[in-house]
């Protein structure tokens, strides 16, 4: 089984994709042994319904709650070496902080495919 749950502040909004069908943002979480200076920066993507709910209430530093899977793969440089691309695909969101009231609070959805973009360049370019 492969799922993931997180919580953390939005720390950068890469924003909606040109096909308008995902939402990519990144998440500071923190270790529960914390220790200064270590914060996690987790790359979350979401789809369909929950990339629209993401545009609308996803700013950076709101507090939110995310489920999903992690989604790995291989993308090809122009040196020919690989770069692993790690992201959690979101297929729930909770908002966690004071806009929660504003919000749908709960959206989730079916598993989702990998963005069409990062599927269709690491098979145009092949696999490690």
């Amino acid at each position: 089984m492969n799922k993931v749950c997180l919580s953390g502040r939005v720390s950068k909004v890469i924003g909606l994709s040109q096909n308008k069908k995902s939402f990519m943002y990144q998440l500071a979480t923190k270790d529960s042994n914390y220790i200064k200076g270590d914060t996690e920066f987790i790359t979350c993507v979401c789809f369909g319904s929950g990339a629209k709910w993401g545009e609308k209430f996803l700013k950076k530093g709101t507090l939110v709650s995310v489920e999903g899977r992690i989604h790995s793969k291989g993308i090809k440089q122009d040196d020919g070496s690989y770069k692993n691309f790690v992201c959690v695909i979101a297929t729930s969101h909770e908002l966690l902080g004071a806009k929660k009231e504003e919000a749908q609070s709960n959206i989730n959805e079916k598993e989702l495919p990998v963005p069409f973009e990062l599927a269709n360049q690491v098979d145009s370019q092949g696999s490690n």
